[in-house]
């Protein structure tokens, strides 16, 4: 009775596996706007058990400035971290345009449950503009 009980789950084990789509990778995509900015961000979800989630970010300048050799910072808010503070930075040593787009990849393991319950991934980023020291946001929202 143990046995076909026990085969009787390793079939269902199986049949569940054959079944299931989330064995593939899933892809999700967010853009970000501000007065001198564009972001989009590509998420990719590997199957199960990795949950270990890879974002690439390429940020775009779309302001007048014309001195590109400078050091622009990018401060990452993750609300479900800490709305305050940057829990990561990254730095580039030129100011990206479409030609040239910033390009950062990261690893985050909480991302889409943070999405669902509705709280966003802000990058704030800090350059300068006719000398004098800048800063916007970048709220990304999801795109479908």
């Amino acid at each position: 009775m143990v046995k076909k009980g026990i085969e009787f789950l390793v079939v269902l084990f199986f049949l569940g596996a054959c079944g299931d789509s989330s064995n593939e990778n899933q892809h999700y995509y967010f853009s970000a706007t501000s007065a001198h900015w564009k972001a989009n961000m590509s998420v990719l979800l590997p199957p199960p058990p990795d949950h270990n989630f890879e974002l690439e970010i390429t940020f775009v300048y779309t302001g007048k400035e014309k001195e590109s050799g400078q050091v622009v910072t990018y401060n990452h808010i993750l609300e479900w971290h800490d709305l305050k503070h940057a829990s990561i930075s990254s730095e580039s040593d030129f100011l990206p345009d479409a030609e040239n787009p910033k390009q950062v990849t990261l690893y985050d393991t909480h991302f889409l449950g943070a999405y669902e319950i509705g709280q966003r991934w802000i990058t704030e980023v800090v350059w300068y503009e006719e000398g004098e020291e800048r800063k916007e946001e970048l709220i990304f929202e999801q795109v479908d």
